[in-house]
Order: C-alpha cells, then sequence, then structure tokens
C-alpha cells in the first residue's frame, strides 16, 4: 500500500490555520474591549460616590494582544485610589490610630468579570468560525 501527501496541498491547509488563527485573535480583541468596557461600568458602579473623582477616574486600555496573550487593563489614575482598593492606617502623631478596611471594587468587579470570560471566548470563537 502506497501513501502520499501533496505538499501544495499542505501548504493550502497550514495557511488556512492561520488566517483562521488570525480571525480568531481579532474576535478576541474585541471581546475582551467588550468585557473591558463592562468591567469599567461595573467598577464605577460599585465605587462609592463622595466627590466623585474616584468613580469617574476609572479608565480601560485598549485589548491588545502580547505574546499570544490578549489583555485588557482597567486602571484608576487618582492618588487615593489603591488606598480605597486595599484600605489603609490611620497615623496620628507618629503612631496608628486605626485602620480603614479596603473595599475592593476593583478586585470584586474583576471576579464578576472572569465568570463571562468563557462565554465571551465561545461567542468569539463561533464569529471568526462563519
Amino acid at each position: 500500500m502506497r501513501f502520499s501527501v501533496d505538499d501544495k496541498s499542505l501548504k493550502e491547509l497550514e495557511n488556512m490555520f492561520k488566517d483562521l488563527d488570525k480571525d480568531i485573535s481579532k474576535e478576541l480583541i474585541k471581546e475582551m474591549d467588550l468585557l473591558g468596557s463592562q468591567w469599567v461600568k461595573e467598577v464605577r458602579r460599585n465605587t462609592a460616590r463622595q466627590t466623585g473623582l474616584l468613580r469617574k477616574s476609572w479608565k480601560k486600555e485598549k485589548a491588545v494582544k502580547v505574546n499570544g496573550v490578549v489583555r485588557v487593563e482597567v486602571y484608576n489614575n487618582t492618588e487615593y485610589a489603591k488606598h480605597y482598593e486595599y484600605g489603609h492606617r490611620i497615623m496620628r502623631g507618629g503612631q496608628t490610630y486605626g485602620v480603614v478596611k479596603g473595599r475592593y471594587p476593583l478586585t470584586k468587579t474583576r471576579q464578576n468579570i472572569r465568570k463571562k470570560l468563557p462565554k465571551a471566548i465561545r461567542n468569539a470563537i463561533k464569529r471568526a468560525l462563519k
């Protein structure tokens, strides 16, 4: 029994998979951008509103693919965002007077967004295969 493979057919198949990889990557980036927007919307909703500055300052970067990983970054540049997220000590006269616990709006929201990730990946792959 003899078996032969045409090199041209393998090259076409390889190109088809490369194109599919590019399509899936594009769709994943779109989906991660949507999730990032939802993340910002949710974290704003979960942030207390005293002056409104902290709440308004939540931003996201565009989703990018780096080293095969698609990622989106959500951040807040206000000076006290870290203290609000993780908590801090209250100092008076060089001594600890008390502790303010963190509220964790970004951390809690990230957990909710992670639950939506599998569905988002499935949607991106389905759109890429069409």
